[in-house]
C-alpha cells in the first residue's frame, strides 16, 4: 500500500494581503486563552496578541480571538486580510444566517461588524499544524495568566 505523506506549514497570503491567524485554548479545569498572529505577505511578523479569557468554552476563546485579531489588523491599518482558523465551527457561525440565539451570537456580530470595515477578507479553515503560532499564543495564555 502506498502512503502519501504531506508536510503542512504555514502558508503566505496572496501578494498585498496580510493573514491572520487566531487560535483558542482550554485546559482541563476549564480556563481558556486566545492568541493570534499578523504577518505580511513576505510571512514577516507584524503584530500577534495573547489573552486569558478566564473559564469558558473553546469556541470562546475562539471567537475573542477572531475579535482581537481583527481590531488588531484594524488598529495596523491593515485592508487585506485572509483570516485563518482551525475551527470550522466558528467559520460557520460567521458564515450562518440565524446565530440571534446562539450564547455566543453578540461577540459573532461583533466580529462580522469587524469584517465589514476592511476592503477585501477572506476567511477560511485550516489545520493546526498551519496555525502553530497562533496555538502557542493561546495555550501560554493560560500558562502564564
Amino acid at each position: 500500500m502506498f502512503r502519501h505523506v504531506e508536510m503542512l506549514s504555514w502558508l503566505k497570503p496572496g501578494s498585498g494581503n496580510y493573514k491572520l491567524n487566531v487560535d483558542g485554548s482550554r485546559v482541563s479545569n476549564g480556563a481558556t486563552g486566545a492568541g493570534g498572529v499578523i504577518r505580511d505577505d513576505s510571512g514577516c511578523w507584524c503584530g500577534g496578541f495573547m489573552i486569558n479569557v478566564g473559564a469558558g468554552e473553546v469556541l470562546q476563546a475562539e471567537s475573542w480571538g477572531l475579535s482581537l485579531g481583527l481590531h488588531l489588523a484594524l488598529s495596523l491599518k491593515i485592508t487585506r486580510l485572509e483570516v485563518e482558523s482551525d475551527s470550522s465551527v466558528l467559520i460557520n457561525l460567521i458564515h450562518s444566517d440565524s446565530i440571534d440565539l446562539h450564547p455566543l451570537g453578540t461577540l459573532i456580530m461583533n466580529c462580522r461588524n469587524l469584517m465589514q470595515e476592511f476592503e477585501f477578507i477572506q476567511m477560511k479553515h485550516n489545520h493546526g499544524e498551519r496555525n502553530m503560532v497562533a496555538d502557542l499564543l493561546a495555550k501560554n495564555s493560560i500558562l502564564h495568566a
